[in-house]
């Protein structure tokens, strides 16, 4: 009788390891660039050029004959002048100027 020839194969069982990589968390936050402009706000000076009020009165007292001559003098009323600049409302008061002769 032949022998029985049971050759039983060793189980062969490979279990692969896990190979789990898990990549490092690469979160770049940029950082908040945030750039806010500097208030550019010029305000130009106020440029009010009131002319001097130019008055020449000539003194002629003239006598003549005793005749005394008053020349009065020039009541002059510059009204100032009223600039709205950048809703700025600036009023430069009128120059009264009385010269008796």
């Amino acid at each position: 009788m032949l022998g029985i020839e049971s050759r039983m194969l060793g189980s062969e069982s490979q279990t692969l390891r896990s190979q789990s990589q898990t990549l490092g968390s690469q979160s770049q936050t940029l950082g908040s660039q945030s750039q806010t402009l500097g208030f550019q706000s010029q305000t130009l000076g106020f440029q009010s050029q009131t002319l001097g009020t130019e008055s020449q009165t000539l003194g002629s007292q003239s006598q003549t004959l005793g005749s005394q001559s008053q020349t009065l003098g020039f009541q002059s009323q510059t009204l100032g002048f009223q600039s709205q600049t950048l809703g700025s409302q600036s009023q430069t008061p009128g120059i009264e100027s009385q010269t008796l002769g």
